[in-house]
């Protein structure tokens, strides 16, 4: 039986060399048990050990193209084994605008050179997600010719609703219908947020506005686009993209910023009221494993500001709520007071700014 690994890279390979070459018996992978712990792998999950017994039930039910679809836990192993399946055939196909990471998505924007016209705010995923559901498996059929797979991610979307990682064909969609008119606009996508910027007087934008409406109802059957997006002017306005913002300064350069909610987002579970509170799910940690889990998510949370414009102000303040939450933990497992914690645990709290 073939590894998991050499399974997912060889359909991304076929797809690669023959873009429109049409998968078909793809339903049979998953009867191998790889797919399904490789998945796991890749997915921070609670539940491992649970969801690894379930495992080979849902390989005997598959054989028979059954499943039980009430029980959550093989759902969810069905969802993430296809959703890496379609993830192996579609990701090869993305064009030069769709990023394959956030932080190339920025430096792609924030390299745009001036003069900047207007941006088309795009809706949100949520908006995208209302396609009907025959247009879409019709889209899948396009790289799939496997009757028994369309089924069950026609049942997983009934049940589960839309995964981010199924929205894959539309968006290849989208993007080749874009990349139409790349000589007069930046379009940058990464995932479902949009950066899409039109440079001139503003009838040029609108004239856009208009098409993208008409694709979207003719190709995509989706509705209602000018109630959920609108025209902006990028020097004089904030644009969202991801958690973070984008404006323009007087020197006409792009800077992002950290907005302050996405700070006290991250914070939430390490303070109550704007003040550092313990995390208690961590009292029964290990000091150690406390210490290095706070470590951790200080990274985290620096690199993802690693191309703030505000940067400094706002790892500032995490590092303050975060490191007083940290302090108060260790405290209130030892039952002590911050002061003695500090004093008894200089040396390794040190550790969480290393």
């Amino acid at each position: 039986m073939q590894k998991a690994e050499h399974i997912l890279s060889l359909l991304g390979q076929k797809s690669k060399e023959r873009p429109d070459f049409v998968f078909r018996r793809l339903y049979r992978y998953l009867y191998h048990p790889e797919i399904y712990a490789m998945a796991m792998e890749k997915r921070s999950i609670c539940q491992q050990s649970q969801l690894m017994a379930q495992i080979d039930p849902l390989i005997m039910e598959l054989r028979r193209e059954r499943c039980e679809w009430k029980n959550r836990l093989k759902v969810q192993l069905l969802e993430y084994a296809i959703s890496d399946l379609l993830q192996a055939i579609y990701q090869p196909l993305m064009l030069p605008c769709a990023k394959r990471t956030l932080q190339e998505a920025m430096i792609s924007i924030q390299s745009t050179p001036p003069p900047f016209g207007w941006v088309i705010k795009m809706p949100s995923i949520d908006y995208f997600q209302q396609i009907e559901l025959d247009r879409y498996v019709s889209m899948l059929k396009q790289k799939i010719d496997d009757g028994r797979l369309l089924r069950c991610i026609r049942r997983l979307i009934q049940l589960q609703g839309w995964s981010s990682d199924w929205l894959n064909p539309l968006w290849l969609e989208l993007d080749r219908w874009m990349m139409r008119f790349q000589q007069k606009v930046t379009y940058i996508r990464y995932g479902e947020h949009i950066f899409l910027l039109v440079k001139g007087p503003k009838a040029c934008a609108r004239s856009l506005w208009e098409q993208i409406n008409r694709f979207l109802m003719e190709r995509l059957a989706l509705h209602n686009f000018e109630q959920h997006s609108h025209i902006d002017l990028l020097a004089t306005a904030r644009f969202s993209f991801h958690d973070y913002e984008l404006s323009v300064g007087e020197d006409q350069r792009m800077r992002w910023f950290i907005p302050k909610k996405k700070v006290n987002r991250c914070l939430r579970p390490f303070q109550k009221k704007g003040r550092p509170v313990a995390f208690l799910p961590r009292i029964h940690q290990p000091i150690d494993q406390i210490i290095e889990r706070y470590r951790q998510e200080r990274i985290e949370f620096e690199s993802d500001c690693s191309m703030a414009w505000n940067r400094k102000k706002q790892i500032r303040y995490f590092r303050y709520v975060h490191f007083a939450s940290l302090t108060k933990t260790i405290a209130c497992k030892m039952n002590m007071s911050v002061k003695q914690v500090r004093k008894r645990y200089q040396q390794p709290l040190q550790r969480y700014l290393t």
